[in-house]
């Protein structure tokens, strides 16, 4: 993995919103079969544990916020804004990172019900907060009357692969799977919400 100056990561700009030249270290990315006992260092753009599995392809620049609307799986550069139910990040590392406004790092937009917590969509690239400590970014439409207001995040830009086009998530990772015999004794469990008994059941 490269620096940004290297890649030339950060080339565009968003209007009003400053991106930190921070490097964009390899340093405190998973490796296979390595195990991290550093801690991460401050200033370095972090991926979160929804990412995970995207750190070791190439990669070109960042898209401009307001080039076009998001859908789900964009991955994306965000900002920490004001950290309220989301404290913490889970990083590709499965260590939690102490979130302050300031904080970069690179999340994933999707769609979430949780009834304990928050209802959010991918509505467009305003009024961003985290949902998940996963690195999960979108709207949030409702929320649990327990539930602190969500964690606020800013837009800096869409990653782009190597060769231009924009990172999704589900486009680069969620491909069909071969046709395979099914076994027999196959029980599902499926709940429409979180604690409707799915581990209860199972």
């Amino acid at each position: 993995m490269k620096t940004v100056s290297e890649h030339n990561f950060i080339q565009s700009r968003t209007p009003g919103l400053a991106v930190d030249e921070t490097v964009f270290s390899d340093q405190f990315l998973p490796e296979p079969g390595r195990g991290r006992t550093a801690g991460p260092s401050p200033g370095v753009i972090q991926w979160s544990w929804a990412c995970r599995r995207l750190a070791s392809l190439p990669y070109g620049s960042v898209e401009e916020a307001a080039s076009a609307p998001p859908v789900p799986g964009d991955v994306a550069l965000v900002r920490v804004e004001k950290t309220v139910f989301h404290k913490h990040l889970t990083t590709a590392e499965n260590r939690r990172m102490r979130l302050y406004p300031g904080a970069q790092f690179i999340g994933v937009f999707g769609n979430r019900y949780a009834c304990d917590a928050f209802e959010a969509e991918v509505l467009g690239p305003e009024n961003l907060s985290l949902l998940t400590a996963a690195g999960m970014i979108g709207t949030v439409k409702s929320k649990h009357h327990v539930a602190a207001d969500p964690t606020q995040v800013t837009l800096l830009g869409y990653l782009r692969d190597a060769e231009g086009g924009r990172l999704n998530l589900k486009n680069r990772l969620f491909l069909p799977a071969a046709v395979r015999r099914l076994p027999r004794n196959l029980i599902y469990v499926v709940g429409t919400g979180m604690n409707s008994g799915k581990t209860t059941t199972a």
